[in-house]
């Protein structure tokens, strides 16, 4: 940050100042008042009921509910963003301040770039390196730097398939904007790439690609067992891509860039859940048995000799799939692999028992 400080002093004097994102946001929120706001909300989209509500707010305090109040009414996340980022541009002007773009400032993206200085100082063999992409600063950074120390080295950008902008991007030969976005790897949930990170991806990164769901929280399971540590979806990512066969590897020496640790622990839980159920080491198996004493016994002998343990169970007499001789009988099965789950199946289905599809 010191270097940014004094780079930016260089060029606005010594009175310049920086603004990044997150500071904006609060600096946004204290410094501007409700008319303001009622302006620049009408303007940038909010409905009539809005911009009305905006001017009975506090100074600020429309911006501040509408982000952190779900009752405040039916939000609009993308407008609020539009509304945020044009309050602090105004900000930034009135207080002769610089914004610091989180991905599409030069100097940002310099910074994220020194990364790649570690890795060939640490790993001067490596041949492939393979960075998650979501703005695109993180690769735009390191892709440049590479190249001009290492050309022959190959850069791998990954994205979740369901915020995958700059790959769709890269095929339109233009930043496009995505409709919407939805992954777990919210660190990279970015609808579109900026003009800058384009630029540099489509000049210094060889290959773009993605992952899915269950891959990504496959990954992250990987990341915690075989190497004890912890990594959001960002950073997983292209982990995930070298573990499914996303990225060629062979005869490769290749680097993941691991990004980041941000994520909390209800969310860890249900990703791990994801994870194992991906690699066959949880199952849910559901069945029909007969609605009379011992049947359900029965079941769980084959199960048990099958090695496999039981989390929980459900049986339903009154299942409307069932027949009315009959009941419905859900496990989630601990197991081994995707081998012994199929094993399992295979041996309820041997013994009589319809299994419901996967």
């Amino acid at each position: 940050m010191e270097k940014r400080i004094i780079t930016i002093s260089r060029e606005f004097g010594s009175g310049g100042r920086t603004i990044g994102k997150l500071v904006a946001e609060h600096l946004a929120i204290r410094c501007y008042d409700a008319e303001l706001i009622q302006k620049l909300a009408a303007e940038s989209g909010f409905d009539e009921n809005y911009v009305r509500e905006a001017g009975e707010y506090t100074p600020g305090g429309f911006l501040a509910s509408a982000f952190t109040d779900r009752s405040f009414g039916p939000t609009n996340e993308d407008l609020l963003w539009k509304l945020q980022y044009r309050i602090i541009r105004e900000l930034a002007e009135k207080e002769h301040l610089y914004y610091v773009h989180p991905t599409s400032d030069r100097y940002t993206v310099g910074g994220q770039g020194t990364i790649s200085l570690e890795i060939l100082d640490q790993c001067p063999q490596v041949e492939q390196i393979v960075v998650p992409i979501g703005g695109g600063g993180l690769i735009g950074g390191i892709a440049f730097a590479v190249k001009q120390l290492k050309p022959d080295c190959r850069i791998v950008g990954v994205q979740a398939a369901g915020a995958a902008s700059m790959y769709l991007s890269r095929h339109a030969g233009g930043p496009t904007e995505l409709r919407s976005v939805s992954t777990i790897a919210d660190g990279i949930a970015v609808k579109k790439p900026g003009d800058l990170t384009f630029a540099l991806c489509q000049q210094y990164v060889d290959e773009v690609v993605t992952v899915s769901e269950d891959e990504i929280a496959s990954a992250i399971l990987a990341l915690m067992e075989g190497q004890k540590t912890v990594a959001e979806g960002a950073g997983a990512v292209p982990v995930a891509a070298v573990m499914f066969g996303k990225v060629d590897t062979s005869e490769k020496k290749t680097v993941c860039v691991v990004s980041g640790g941000n994520v909390d622990v209800t969310t860890l839980s249900r990703i791990i859940t994801k994870g194992l159920s991906k690699a066959g080491r949880i199952a849910e198996i559901s069945t029909k048995v007969a609605d009379k004493p011992g049947s359900l016994l029965q079941l769980l002998k084959v199960v048990a000799d099958s090695g496999a343990n039981i989390l929980s169970i459900n049986h339903a007499r009154e299942d409307q799939h069932s027949d009315v001789g009959a009941c419905m009988v859900s496990m989630v099965l601990e197991t081994r692999d995707a081998a012994h789950v199929e094993q399992i199946r295979r041996e309820l289905t041997a013994m009589g028992y319809e299994l419901e599809k996967e």
